[in-house]
């Protein structure tokens, strides 16, 4: 399929995939054509892209009455965490979804869908074999993107749109949000700033990242390439699993050539927080299109160049 026939829709793109695939997009088409992508975030704006141009924002609700002439691809990153619904009753973040999920739906129908992005979750996993507790928030979320497959997956194959839903796990690179909440991202501050790397985690964390970036220019191509009315779906997975710790004396090594101090607490016997995706299907992918895997270190190093160019540090 031919993507520069369609128009492109973005939700969620306050968010970093959001981010991630606006500019990726307006890469696509050129110095100055933005006219084929439509923005969508939380509320009206201006979104200023990295080139230094800017973009219209239109609202959510702008879905529930959009109509376009051209076919549409969607990348669909719109999705409420618990903590963007505060302290509201038990089950609010699983409504606002559900909701989501309907007026997309409902767009889907009345638009000539050709494809279809929506991220899922590696804890889709957790929700399915019951590693953790039902009512906790990795449940619910896990439950509310296995809701997701089913719906999306189904609606692919009776309206024949392609469809890719990649379960993410960890991801690294530009527009990172989050920066101490992501370990990656706190590591490579704390080494650019040179501070000690304080790794809290006493027992065993294993990781695997790929990069955001590399992950939309993937899902683009897939969407581009793929039989009409199919739905991929894959776990996210770098070239090498990486526990925590040697992830710290990583960042120290690439970035301050060794001068800066990793303390850890002393790690307990007991079980190892593994989460980690299967790599077989996406490196598959990658040979499939021809994409080459990025290491870790060159993403530590990507990462970084980007929270020193945006002052994060």
């Amino acid at each position: 399929m031919k993507l520069d026939a369609c128009h492109f829709i973005v939700t969620g793109v306050g968010g970093w995939l959001g981010r991630v695939t606006v500019e990726a997009l307006a890469a696509m088409g050129g110095p100055e054509d933005d006219s084929r992508i439509t923005a969508v975030g939380r509320h009206q704006g201006t979104l200023k892209l990295a080139c230094g141009r800017s973009m219209k924002m239109q609202p959510w609700n702008f879905l529930s009455h959009a109509s376009f002439d051209d076919p549409v691809v969607v990348f669909h990153h719109a999705f409420v965490t618990k903590g963007q619904v505060g302290n509201q009753s038990e089950g609010s973040d699983r409504q606002a979804n559900l909701d989501i999920q309907q007026m997309m739906a409902h767009f889907l129908t009345q638009n000539n869908v050709a494809g279809l992005m929506i991220p899922s979750s590696g804890a889709v996993y957790a929700y399915l074999n019951k590693t953790v507790a039902e009512n906790s928030p990795l449940a619910i979320y896990g439950k509310c993107k296995y809701e997701d497959e089913q719906v999306f997956s189904e609606m692919a194959v009776r309206r024949g749109f392609r469809l890719v839903m990649p379960r993410i796990f960890n991801l690294s690179g530009a527009y990172i949000n989050n920066h101490q909440g992501y370990a990656i991202s706190s590591m490579i501050l704390n080494c650019l700033n040179q501070q000690t790397v304080l790794v809290h985690a006493d027992h065993p964390v294993w990781r695997s990242y790929y990069p955001a970036d590399a992950l939309l220019r993937m899902v683009i191509e897939l969407i581009g390439e793929q039989p009409a009315g199919t739905a991929a779906i894959f776990d996210t997975a770098g070239t090498e699993v990486v526990e925590i710790g040697e992830l710290a004396q990583r960042c120290v090594r690439l970035l301050t050539n060794g001068t800066v101090k990793v303390e850890r607490p002393f790690i307990k016997p007991g079980p190892s927080d593994y989460y980690v995706g299967n790599p077989t299907e996406i490196r598959s992918i990658e040979n499939w299109l021809g994409l080459k895997p990025v290491s870790l270190d060159e993403q530590i190093m990507e990462t970084a160049h980007f929270l020193q160019q945006h002052r994060c540090c």
